[in-house]
């Protein structure tokens, strides 16, 4: 799935979170820190756009 990172692997690693956080049914706040740490590396500075988290929170059904 397509979190709308920038790299094929910044989307490995969200789609591992998501699935990570649905299996051990952590927060959308646990889950909103984990990717607000993941930002802090340069590379992976994307992980706090809008889009990337509505598309994680979408995909752990937190909007249902």
């Amino acid at each position: 799935m397509n979190y709308g990172m920038y790299s094929d692997i910044g989307n490995t690693i969200i789609h591992d979170l998501v699935n990570l956080a649905n299996k051990a049914l952590l927060s959308d706040r646990a889950v909103y820190a984990m990717l607000e740490a993941l930002a802090k590396d340069e590379m992976y500075a994307e992980a706090m756009d809008t889009v990337v988290r509505e598309r994680v929170f979408d995909a752990m059904g937190v909007y249902n």
